[in-house]
């Protein structure tokens, strides 16, 4: 039976409960450092209500969420923080559960080594550079315990991220950061995830975005592209894929039986997970056949540099050489995205490019939207996903794809085909 009891020699108010697992019974007498009955909350009974509760809480009969919930209504943080180990030591002893989080970095630490054995590189590096930022933002305060995160806090590491980087990629940090409080729900049974609810900011800059290239662009891009960089060019135009997914293709991922017209490109997006089945254009065709230097090992890569890059997580190599590539086009001006007689700092917002690899995602989609091509066999064609035509009720054909890529204009003028020896 629990009892609130006073401690003769410091007057201090001590908790008394019985815990029994194992078919063993064990009193505990922990203090809870105040001579205040009300523990400041200013009711009466308030002590004796959380004593009652605790015992509830390590036999099962209650949600710890619970008394989590009543303890954080004592003002006093001293006191608030016996009540907590309190709780603690009460439901680990009684269920096995350990409820101490630690401190916010501490606690952080130990869930990112949890998520990089299973996440990609990439992936882990972008959950510990949130985490980075995180612990920087609040600064002293990470040494404080995991509960002590508020909502407030998050809103604010928010806008100061949204300063220095997209709304978007500051967003996607606060989702991060999410996740990680929902574990700490479960694992220590955080009463509230601090992260939910936490909107984006409406705020855009001003070329957040990308542009699609007008034709002349495109020839002007193409004849700066130089070894792989000319298929990787070709299969972004006239497939509408991402530069990642391009660079890991391999030679299995290209169907080249029966008829040059039922080619196709099968492989399935590492952003998504989709199966895609992408017809061939012409133009790529002629690529593949003629200039594309072809490997006995079905599993060889297409563009065995390009893929070494995304391997070794250097996939903003990539983007950095296809800008130079722009750069020699003539369609941007610097490789710099900053405006020299403005210059913001390092820790400033890098201001976005309005063109890069990913504008030949838009100049496929645009291309095809000009044709008059049907907006579910654009967005079959390069895999978008929409809420409007879902992929489950509507089937596009191979034929009705095939189709629509031969609107797309050449570059040049089509050579005859000689496949290579």
């Amino acid at each position: 039976m629990a009892s609130l009891q006073q401690d003769p020699r410091t007057g201090y108010l001590v908790a008394c409960f019985s815990i029994r697992r194992d078919q063993e019974l064990k009193r505990f007498y922990l203090s809870l450092g105040s001579k205040d009955r009300c523990l400041g909350t200013g009711k009466r009974t308030f002590a004796q209500d959380f004593v009652s509760d605790v015992e509830d809480a390590a036999h099962g009969a209650i949600q710890r969420t619970e008394v989590i919930a009543r303890i954080s209504k004592i003002p006093d943080l001293r006191v608030r923080k016996r009540a907590e180990n309190i709780l603690a030591k009460a439901v680990e002893a009684g269920l096995g559960v350990n409820l101490d989080s630690g401190s916010i970095d501490g606690a952080w630490n130990k869930w990112l080594d949890r998520q990089v054995r299973v996440l990609k590189k990439s992936s882990g590096a972008s959950y510990a550079k949130a985490g980075e930022r995180f612990l920087a933002y609040i600064g002293d305060k990470a040494r404080l315990p995991l509960h002590r995160v508020t909502r407030e806090m998050m809103e604010g590491f928010l806008a100061a991220e949204s300063k220095t980087s997209a709304p978007s990629t500051a967003y996607l940090k606060v989702k991060i950061l999410r996740g990680f409080f929902k574990d700490a729900q479960i694992r220590y049974q955080l009463a509230a995830n601090p992260a939910l609810g936490i909107k984006k900011s409406k705020e855009r800059a001003e070329h957040e975005g990308r542009r699609p290239f007008t034709l002349d662009q495109l020839r002007a891009i193409e004849k700066q592209c130089t070894g792989a960089w000319k298929g990787l060019f070709l299969f972004g135009l006239y497939t509408g894929q991402r530069l990642s997914d391009i660079a890991n293709l391999r030679w299995h991922n290209l169907r080249m039986e029966g008829p040059e017209a039922i080619w196709s490109l099968s492989f399935v997006m590492r952003k998504t997970g989709r199966q895609m089945d992408v017809p061939l254009a012409s133009p790529l065709r002629d690529y593949v056949l003629n200039e594309l230097k072809s490997s006995d090992d079905e599993d060889a890569f297409l563009f065995p540099e390009a893929a070494l890059c995304t391997s070794k997580g250097h996939a903003g190599a990539l983007s950095n050489a296809f800008r130079k590539i722009l750069k020699n086009a003539g369609v941007v001006t610097s490789l710099a995205d900053k405006n020299p007689k403005n210059p913001k700092g390092r820790a400033a917002r890098r201001e976005a490019s309005i063109y890069s690899f990913h504008s030949l995602r838009h100049s496929a989609v645009t291309l095809m939207k000009n044709a008059g091509i049907s907006p579910e066999i654009v967005r079959d064609i390069v895999g978008h996903e929409s809420t409007a035509v879902s992929r489950v009720y509507t089937h596009i054909s191979h034929d009705a794809k095939a189709a629509a890529l031969l609107t797309m204009p050449a570059l040049h003028h089509r050579q005859p085909q000689t496949p290579k020896k």
